[in-house]
């Protein structure tokens, strides 16, 4: 017999962090999700001094690596053979620039 909650949503968040080389400073990302899935790249707002950031300066450090988003303008350099001192990955559409690693929100209905 199924329950309601058996056909609910569940979210998982994963962190990606790609391996790079000294010859690779770029990299190009694309999820596709399973039919009825939806999955998005994400990280926290570039630079300390968002109004999304904790008030709380005790977890500073742990939003610091959630903020690994890349403004567009610094997302374009390594595609325009600039060097860059991190790995910069660039979603596929173009729309989103990530610094080192980016995380994943998964969702999905266990039924499917």
């Amino acid at each position: 017999e199924e329950t309601p909650l058996d056909d609910s949503l569940v979210t998982i968040f994963l962190k990606v962090r790609p391996q790079g080389d000294s010859r690779t400073n770029w990299l190009e990302a694309s999820l596709e999700p399973a039919p009825g899935a939806d999955v998005e790249m994400f990280c926290g707002p570039v630079g300390g001094n968002s109004a999304d950031l904790p008030l709380d300066p005790t977890i500073a450090s742990s939003q610091a690596e959630l903020a690994c988003g890349l403004s567009s303008a610094s997302g374009d350099e390594p595609l325009k053979g600039f060097p860059t001192r991190d790995l910069v990955i660039v979603s596929k559409d173009g729309k989103q620039a990530f610094r080192n690693h980016f995380y994943i929100r998964y969702r999905y209905r266990p039924s499917q």
